[in-house]
């Protein structure tokens, strides 16, 4: 409710090293007049636009518009619920650089998370026979 006060209060955090996102861009109270007023670093477009962008033409339209955005404000853009490669590979084409998702993984408890990370550690540290 109060702009003014959240500027100031996101410009002292960037002052000090912490970006701050928008989250769930596109829906709920993320808008577009926060992406002009207020100081993010990082858009995160919704997983109700991702879910379906391959397969549905406007909702393809929507994801580009929003990477595009979160790009002229020189934003990260990260696309939340990305769940099959076809997703995965309009949003690459459009520039988005962040993903997350079912693709890549479910959710995990922290037992989870400590094995995914150790294996998934494993795969990219492994030497390549040439």
């Amino acid at each position: 409710a109060d702009v003014d006060r959240a500027a100031d209060i996101l410009v002292r955090l960037r002052l000090k090293g912490i970006s701050t996102a928008i989250d769930d861009f596109g829906t709920g109270y993320s808008s577009l007049a926060a992406l002009g007023r207020l100081p993010f670093g990082e858009l995160k477009i919704d997983q109700s636009f991702v879910r379906t962008c391959h397969s549905d033409p406007d909702m393809r339209k929507i994801v580009e518009a929003c990477i595009g955005l979160g790009k002229a404000f020189g934003m990260k853009v990260v696309a939340e619920g990305i769940d099959n490669p076809e997703a995965l590979a309009l949003l690459r084409k459009a520039g988005c650089e962040i993903g997350q998702g079912n693709w890549f993984s479910p959710a995990l408890d922290i037992e989870r998370v400590s094995a995914w990370i150790e294996i998934s550690s494993g795969a990219i540290r492994k030497p390549r026979v040439a």
